[in-house]
């Protein structure tokens, strides 16, 4: 067994010392290095975005925007199936945010229309898509004690899909705005 191990290693140890013996580079006699010219003058570069250019807002449709919240909104579950099934899941203090209700947390907000979601953080405006019910728990406790939770249910095709978020405990719901 030892003899199959040393010619093994002789064999590549031989075939490391023929291609390095034999390498030659982009131009010139081997074993002599080889240099980049450059031009041009050191500096930074010609092509670079201005720094002190502030961000455009971002807008669209983002069903998972809440998640992407997690100073304002933190999702503790996720139901998906038949209609039965998610409903079964929703439970019984649920309060409907109605459309023109505005469920701020943080700095961040949800605001109710007609037909969706809008999630809002700033100059940020997420749509979270058409056919979702959003549902609040009232607190329970001393006020301010505890947060509220947001419950989405989202309609689609295979059925419903039931997202829980808890809120920060100072999140109030409030009137807003034309729905």
């Amino acid at each position: 067994m030892l003899r199959y191990f040393v010619a093994a290693t002789a064999l590549v140890v031989a075939f490391i010392v023929i291609v390095t013996a034999f390498h030659r580079g982009a131009a010139g006699p081997p074993g002599r290095p080889h240099y980049v010219t450059a031009t041009g003058t050191p500096g930074p570069p010609q092509n670079a975005p201005d720094v002190r250019r502030t961000p455009e807002a971002v807008t669209g449709f983002a069903p998972w925007a809440l998640s992407a919240l997690p100073e304002c909104f933190t999702q503790t579950r996720e139901v998906r199936g038949p209609a039965a099934y998610v409903r079964a899941h929703l439970g019984a203090s649920l309060l409907e945010i109605t459309v023109g209700q505005e469920l701020r947390s943080g700095d961040c907000s949800v605001v109710r229309r007609r037909a969706r979601l809008e999630v809002k953080r700033g100059a940020d405006v997420a749509l979270i898509v058409p056919d979702v019910v959003g549902f609040s728990t009232e607190r329970t406790g001393s006020p301010g004690a505890q947060a509220r939770t947001l419950v989405l249910v989202i309609r689609s095709d295979a059925g419903l899909l039931l997202r829980r978020y808890r809120t920060r405990p100072d999140s109030v719901i409030v009137a807003c705005c034309r729905p």
